[in-house]
């Protein structure tokens, strides 16, 4: 059986927690080494995890040294595990279906060959507090290109699971948190992109993805004047892809590939000319296939807003 070490960071995380935890030990055909990266909790989260680990040996609790916030958490947390086979990131909310961990490792290794940085993701099921089903998550099917990456993410990270390759990727790079809001599971989907890994999309879901009002973030849909107003059209202080593109140049540049080098410099020096913005746009425009997506960025990067 292949080994899964979990990195799973928790916040007050009370309520749920001993129900997901379960359904983490319940997984079938591996064996799963489970780290917690407490990130300051206030209820009795602590606690819980003590007790739970009275008789369980395979779980290991960390508490942060400050309070770090989710993405940087969960990456620091990645970063000073043992190594392993296989990993894979948890929320402190959710429910696993017993094959979750099983199905994605057998999802990777039955479709090709590939020797390399591999990175799984799969549709998530929304459920309410009391785990009722009402739909799935909102995000797009398919594997994003290189340029998408750079403005947004389809994957949910609870979902993530990847190989002793991509974790190497990460530890040789160099990961910016300073005034950074893009969360950790759309850094390791970029990373494994850039330096030409493979990302492999499920349309099953394994998993029960919980929607409440504590969740830092959920898999809800924004609407149309939502999504407007949060472009940055209307904030000239929103440089938040700017800022990612910039870190994943000065972090993952030597390891990227060849092309995907010419990707960063094009999209970093953009804002130099005409010449470059309109350099950025075509090489953004022929990725992907969301052409509504493609307007509003290029139609951002055109006016210096990307």
């Amino acid at each position: 059986m292949e080994k899964v070490t979990v990195v799973m960071s928790t916040f007050n995380g009370q309520k749920y927690i001993s129900q997901q935890i379960q359904s983490i030990l319940s997984q079938k055909d591996v064996m799963v080494d489970l780290w917690i990266f407490d990130d300051g909790s206030s209820d009795q989260t602590i606690e819980i995890l003590k007790k739970i680990c009275l008789t369980n040996s395979n779980i290991h609790i960390i508490n942060n040294s400050k309070t770090k916030g989710p993405a940087q958490s969960f990456l620091d947390g990645l970063m000073s595990v043992p190594n392993s086979e296989y990993f894979a990131f948890s929320d402190q909310d959710d429910v696993w279906d017993p094959d979750k961990l099983s199905s994605a490792i057998c999802f990777m290794t039955s479709h090709d060959k590939f020797i390399g940085p591999k990175l799984y993701f799969s549709k998530a099921r929304l459920v309410d507090e009391n785990l009722r089903s009402f739909g799935m998550a909102d995000y797009k099917d398919g594997v994003l290109s290189v340029p998408e990456i750079f403005t947004r993410n389809n994957g949910v990270g609870c979902t993530f699971v990847f190989n002793a390759a991509l974790r190497e990727a990460v530890m040789r790079g160099r990961i910016e948190f300073e005034n950074n809001e893009v969360m950790h599971d759309q850094w390791l989907y970029a990373i494994c992109q850039l330096v030409g890994g493979k990302v492999y999309f499920d349309k099953a879901s394994h998993i029960k993805y919980r929607q409440h009002h504590s969740n830092v973030v959920g898999g809800e849909s924004r609407n149309i004047l939502r999504k407007v107003f949060s472009s940055g059209f209307f904030a000239p202080g929103n440089s938040r892809r700017f800022k990612f593109v910039v870190s994943l140049r000065r972090g993952f540049f030597e390891q990227a590939t060849s092309k995907n080098k010419r990707l960063l410099t094009i999209a970093c020096e953009y804002k130099q000319n005409m010449s470059s913005r309109l350099k950025w746009m075509r090489s953004y425009a022929i990725s992907g296939d969301n052409l509504l997506h493609k307007v509003e960025i290029c139609s951002l990067i055109l006016v210096g807003r990307y």
